[in-house]
């Protein structure tokens, strides 16, 4: 029996040693030893804050550890307009147990108030960690590399110079005009228009338009307005002009949540919707639209 004892422990002493084995890991055998990576490849950012996720592979770090980067620019604007520096630290703090390092990065700009209508894209590199034993990766698997792209944000308040000057009219959906052999909007000039500021508010664009040109004789000032919600609505217009001799044909804005989105970063071209007829003085009310697109 005495031997058979002997065996057991043995056989029980080396299972024990054969399970710390296989669960030790490449690093667990000297804790303070690991890696750093990225947790995700890439981040769109709209906010005035970059901040993207750190893994902290290295079980034990008790004076924490400063994982330093460098920024390179991809395309679109310099990223130092946004950030103001090529490179920096972070620092993974050994009191957080929850172990979420966040690389953070303040941006110098206030897109979040003041919009942004110059994209960037740049990419951040981990470059090396201040502790030896731990390093930037493991294998080809680890991300080091975290592309950020901060995008276009449409501001309260619009550029003077977004959506003015020379533009082409035309219907995109239209019924009492074209039903007539005429259309809903035509230029000042054939299908030209020239887009202003208005005075009294920087988010309205005003232009002369001809309004069912064959039918109804000049001009009428037709208004615009890019929304804080990033719609763009029609001002009302009243054409002077009615069907059933009681009501009058007229255009009005179509709500926020079925109007068309503006983006700062673009007045090239854009179709507004709105509504023909809503006082059924034509046989309306039609979800209509056109479009103005930059000469």
């Amino acid at each position: 029996m005495k031997y058979i004892y002997r065996i057991l422990i043995v056989v029980f002493c080396t299972t024990l040693n054969n399970c710390s084995d296989d669960n030790d890991g490449r690093f667990n055998s000297e804790p303070e030893k690991g890696w750093v990576d990225f947790r995700t490849s890439s981040t769109a950012v709209s906010t005035n804050t970059i901040s993207i996720p750190l893994d902290v592979n290295v079980p034990v770090f008790p004076e924490g550890l400063n994982i330093s980067y460098t920024i390179q620019n991809v395309s679109g604007s310099d990223f130092s307009d946004l950030i103001g520096r090529p490179s920096g630290t972070v620092f993974a703090d050994p009191s957080d147990e929850t172990r979420n390092t966040r690389l953070v990065i303040p941006l110098i700009v206030d897109i979040e108030n003041d919009g942004n209508s110059s994209p960037s894209v740049f990419d951040i590199t981990l470059t090396a960690v201040d502790k030896q034993g731990v390093r930037v990766g493991i294998d080809a698997n680890s991300i080091l590399t975290h592309r950020v792209t901060i995008d276009c944000v449409n501001s309260d308040t619009i550029p003077s110079d977004f959506f003015v000057g020379g533009y082409s009219i035309a219907d995109v959906d239209a019924n009492v005009g074209p039903g007539n052999g005429s259309a809903n909007f035509a230029g000042e000039t054939g299908n030209k228009v020239e887009l202003t500021v208005n005075p009294s508010n920087p988010n309205e664009r005003i232009f002369n338009a001809t309004i069912l040109p064959g039918i109804r004789q000049g001009t009428i000032p037709v208004t615009i307005t890019f929304t804080t919600n990033d719609a763009v609505t029609l001002g009302t217009v009243n054409t002077g002009l009615s069907c059933d001799g009681a009501n009058e044909y007229v255009y009005a804005a179509e709500s926020v949540a079925n109007s068309a989105t503006w983006n700062i970063c673009d007045d090239e071209s854009i179709i507004i919707t709105y509504v023909e007829d809503p006082n059924g003085s034509c046989g309306g009310p039609f979800m209509s639209s056109f479009s103005l697109t930059k000469n």
